[in-house]
């Protein structure tokens, strides 16, 4: 074995701890003193939950094939309510299969997130177009928003 190849395995190896070690590692508005953390274990599926004041980050740590959103969701939301003693706000948890965050409703007295207004458009191109490299440019154009209500 030359130097060469021993010193690029080992930087290799090197690199892959750092990702690996950085993988449940929560994002900066969780990373201050006052950040609590805990790791849960829900059906398999082991997350890592940061909590700062109501909100809450949780990460699934180990590895499953192929997850399933929704099932991956389910479990994390009952992950972060063991974590915390706190129910989830409804309508607030959101992310996927790695990353989820939240907020906590701990007193039960904030009402459920809104929904989310889908907004359909119809728009009218005006000048000019064009495509090139599988981008469309569009010059101008006027939208207007799409009424569907009965």
């Amino acid at each position: 074995m030359t130097y060469s190849a021993f010193s690029c395995r080992n930087f290799t190896l090197i690199l892959l701890s750092i990702a690996l070690a950085s993988c449940d590692s929560p994002s900066p508005q969780f990373r201050s003193k006052d950040t609590t953390t805990a790791e849960v274990t829900v059906e398999g599926s082991v997350f890592k939950i940061h909590r700062r004041e109501n909100w809450v980050e949780s990460y699934r740590t180990n590895f499953e094939a192929l997850p399933n959103v929704s099932k991956v969701l389910s479990r994390a939301k009952v992950a972060i309510e063991r974590a915390t003693g706190c129910p989830i706000r409804h309508g607030s948890l959101s992310g996927d299969q790695g990353i989820q965050r939240a907020e906590l409703n701990c007193d039960g007295s904030l009402p459920p997130v809104p929904p989310s207004i889908d907004v359909e458009f119809s728009c009218e191109i005006y000048d000019r177009w064009s495509h090139s490299d599988g981008q469309v440019t569009i010059e101008n154009a006027e939208c207007t928003p799409v009424d569907h209500r009965p």
